[in-house]
C-alpha cells in the first residue's frame, strides 16, 4: 500500500510538473502573442503614416506640376504678347518713317 502510494505520490508530482511546465509555456506564449500584437499594430501605424506621408507628397507633386504649367502658360502668353508689340512697334516705325517721307516730298 505504501508503494502505490509512493507511486502514485510522484506520479502526481511529474503531472503536476507537467502542468507547471505548460503553465509556464501559456504565459510565455501570451508574453509573446501580446508583443507580437503591440510590433503588428506599430507596424500598421508606421504604414498609415507613411501613406499619409505619400498622399501629401503627390498632392504637393500634383500642385508644382499645375504651377509649372500656369508658368508656362504665362511665359508662352509673355512671349506672344512681346512678339505682338514688336510687330506694332515695327509697323509704327515704318509708318512713321514713310509720313515723314511724305513731309519731304
Amino acid at each position: 500500500e505504501r508503494e502505490r502510494l509512493v507511486r502514485e505520490k510522484q506520479e502526481l508530482s511529474s503531472k503536476c510538473d507537467t502542468l507547471d511546465g505548460y503553465r509556464e509555456r501559456m504565459a510565455r506564449l501570451k508574453d509573446e502573442h501580446a508583443n507580437d500584437k503591440k510590433a503588428w499594430g506599430e507596424q500598421v501605424r508606421s504604414l498609415l503614416e507613411g501613406k499619409e506621408e505619400g498622399e501629401r507628397a503627390r498632392a504637393e507633386v500634383v500642385q508644382a506640376r499645375s504651377e509649372v504649367e500656369r508658368a508656362r502658360i504665362a511665359r508662352e502668353t509673355a512671349d506672344g504678347t512681346a512678339q505682338r508689340m514688336t510687330s506694332r512697334v515695327s509697323e509704327l516705325e515704318k509708318l512713321g518713317k514713310e509720313r515723314e517721307e511724305a513731309r519731304r516730298r
